[in-house]
C-alpha cells in the first residue's frame, strides 16, 4: 500500500513488555491510551487466559467489567479493570502468513477480541508476541479499520506488519517491563557500580564481578 506520510497508520511496540522474553501482561499503555480518548486503536496481543475465559462463557456482544491481570503474577503485570463488550471469540488456530511461523500451524489457545471505548485488545491463552497477521485474521479483524496498532513484541512485528505502515511509523515505546531495553529503567539489587551502560562514569571500564 502507498500513503501520504501524513495518512499512515502507527505502529506502538511495547518492547518492554515482550511475551518472546517472559513478559506479555502490563497494562501501562493500554491505560495511557484510553485515558487519551485515543481512537481507532488495536492492542495485539494480550496474554491472560482467565480474560479470555470469562469472555467465551459470556459469549459474544457481552458487555461486562473485563479484568485484567487477576491470576497473573509477573513482574510490572498490574490489575486493571475496565467496561467492555466481546467483538469476536476464536479457538485460536491459525496457520502462519509471514516470518517466522509462515505455513506452519499454531494457536493462541481461546481468545477474544475486547472494544473498550476506541480501543480494541486482542486477548490470549497462551504467551506468544505478534508475530504473524494470521492471529489478527483468526479474530475477523480488518488491519485497514486500524490507526494504531499496539504490538507486544520486541521485534518479530516488523516481518509481520510489513505493508501495513511506513518503516518511520513504527516507533519503540519505552515502557516498563522485564524485557525493556532501557537498562537503567530496572531495579538493580545486585550489581556492583558502576556499570556500563547504567552509569556514565564508567570511562570505558567492564567489570565481570557480579554479586549472586
Amino acid at each position: 500500500m502507498h500513503w501520504r506520510a501524513s495518512d499512515a497508520p502507527w505502529v506502538l511496540a511495547d518492547v518492554g513488555d515482550n511475551p518472546g522474553g517472559g513478559g506479555g501482561n502490563t497494562v501501562d499503555l493500554l491505560k495511557a491510551l484510553l485515558a487519551a480518548q485515543a481512537q481507532g486503536v488495536l492492542l495485539a496481543v494480550f496474554t491472560d487466559p482467565a480474560l479470555a475465559q470469562e469472555a467465551h462463557a459470556l459469549g459474544g456482544g457481552a458487555a461486562f467489567e473485563a479484568h485484567f491481570n487477576r491470576t497473573e503474577q509477573l513482574p510490572f503485570a498490574q490489575t486493571f479493570k475496565h467496561a467492555a463488550k466481546v467483538l469476536a471469540l476464536s479457538d485460536g488456530h491459525f496457520v502462519g502468513r509471514r516470518g517466522l511461523l509462515h505455513g506452519s500451524p499454531s494457536s493462541m489457545g481461546l481468545s477474544a477480541l475486547l472494544e473498550m471505548g476506541g480501543v480494541r485488545v486482542v486477548v490470549i491463552s497462551l504467551r506468544q508476541q505478534l508475530v504473524d497477521p494470521a492471529q489478527l485474521d483468526a479474530l475477523g479483524i480488518d488491519l485497514a479499520s486500524v490507526r494504531t496498532l499496539v504490538a507486544k513484541s520486541r521485534g518479530h512485528y516488523r516481518a509481520a506488519l510489513e505493508g501495513f505502515t511506513l518503516t518511520e511509523r513504527m516507533i519503540d515505546v519505552d515502557g516498563p517491563g522485564l524485557t525493556t531495553p532501557n537498562l537503567k529503567s530496572l531495579p538493580w539489587t545486585r550489581m556492583p557500580r558502576p556499570v556500563h551502560p547504567m552509569d556514565e562514569d564508567t570511562q570505558g571500564s567492564w567489570s565481570a564481578t557480579v554479586d549472586v
